[in-house]
């Protein structure tokens, strides 16, 4: 992912919008993007910040964009294992099914 489709998908990430690939390669993007981090700190900020002031609550965004950042990538690796393991399953599965199938017919 480059620069600007990373600056583009801000919004979605910020909303939770982005699907796991997506955000997988946005989280993968910011952490080597050193002036791709800047902007979305500075949305975070931005957005998040106007939510809170109007609440009235004491808050460290930047601590909160870094915990949901590392939230984000802990969920997304979660996920692959999970899709690894179903795989796994269903391949069990079918060859357990061909195994079955054979001894039966044979």
């Amino acid at each position: 992912m480059d620069c600007t489709a990373a600056e583009r998908r801000i919004a979605s990430f910020l909303s939770g919008e982005l699907d796991e690939r997506d955000t997988e390669e946005f989280v993968g993007h910011i952490e080597q993007c050193p002036l791709c981090t800047e902007e979305l700190a500075i949305q975070y900020l931005i957005s998040e910040g106007m939510h809170r002031l109007e609440d009235g609550g004491a808050f460290d965004l930047n601590k909160e964009l870094k915990d949901m950042l590392l939230w984000t990538k802990r969920r997304v690796h979660r996920k692959k294992i999970f899709d690894r393991i179903l795989f796994s399953a269903e391949i069990a599965a079918v060859a357990a099914s061909f195994l079955l199938s054979f001894f039966v017919l044979y």
